[in-house]
């Protein structure tokens, strides 16, 4: 789990690593520790996103009826549905993704 600047700063060196199964960026997290910078956070997730491209591993990243679309397009590989309407959130990620 990638929550601070420290560890976003060594996303390759952990995404290098071998015997884990998802990296995660938590993003509000980050962005708290960033000063609530949310852009610079998102910036931050997307660079996470990146490494676990490069080294063919899942990122997993929380999402919202409003954004899980956009995330799967991106090509996050797990989305935890979070809001109001978690169900609603999985329904849409599900059509986004073909199924």
């Amino acid at each position: 789990m990638i929550e601070d600047p420290g560890a976003l700063a060594q996303a390759t060196a952990i995404a290098d690593l071998q015997g884990y199964s998802v990296l995660a960026c938590g993003i509000a997290t980050l962005a708290q520790a960033l000063g609530g910078n949310r852009e610079a956070a998102e910036a931050g997730t997307q660079m996470v996103l990146a490494e676990t491209k490069r080294v063919k591993s899942v990122d997993m990243l929380t999402a919202t009826t409003q954004d899980i679309e956009k995330r799967v397009k991106e090509g996050f590989l797990s989305l935890l549905a979070q809001g109001e309407n978690p169900d609603e959130a999985i329904r849409v990620g599900r059509a986004a993704s073909g199924r």
